[in-house]
C-alpha cells in the first residue's frame, strides 16, 4: 500500500508541478492476493481534476513470469490538493483522446465525486 501511495503521490506531483498535499484515501479493492515472491507491476494515471484537487488511481497487477498471465490485484484511490499561490498556473485540465481514456476518467469523477459528499465541507476550508 505504501508503494501505491508513493506512486500516487509521484504521479500527482509530475502532473501538477508541485508538491501535493494528501486529502483523501479512498475505495481500496483488494479483488485477488498477492503471494509472496509474486511480480507486482503498479500503474497509474490521473483520473480526474477539478480546479486545485487531483483524483490519482494505483492499479497494482500480478504478473506470472512463466506465462506472461497479467491479473488485477488491487486498485487504489487518492486525492490530492495541489497548493497555489497568487501568480501560480492552474492545474492543467485533462485531456484523453482515448475511449479507455474516457473510461477512467468517469470512474475517477464518480470516486471524486462520491468523496466530495462525505468529505466536502472538511476540503472546501482546507488552505483556508
Amino acid at each position: 500500500m505504501r508503494m501505491a501511495y508513493e506512486l500516487a503521490f509521484t504521479n500527482t506531483l509530475i502532473y501538477g508541478k508541485k508538491r501535493p498535499r494528501i486529502l483523501n484515501i479512498d475505495d481500496i479493492k483488494f479483488q485477488l492476493p498477492v503471494e509472496i515472491g509474486s511480480i507486482l507491476r503498479l500503474r497509474s494515471h490521473i483520473g480526474y481534476v477539478e480546479g486545485d484537487l487531483v483524483h490519482s488511481v494505483v492499479i497494482a497487477e500480478i504478473v506470472n513470469p512463466k506465462t506472461g498471465e497479467v491479473r488485477k490485484s488491487n486498485e487504489f484511490h487518492v486525492t490530492f490538493l495541489i497548493p497555489r499561490e497568487a501568480g501560480d498556473e492552474p492545474v492543467p485540465s485533462l485531456e484523453f483522446e482515448t475511449y479507455e481514456e474516457a473510461i477512467y476518467y468517469l470512474d475517477s469523477r464518480r470516486h471524486f465525486k462520491k468523496m466530495m459528499e462525505e468529505f466536502g465541507d472538511f476540503v472546501g476550508n482546507i488552505g483556508k
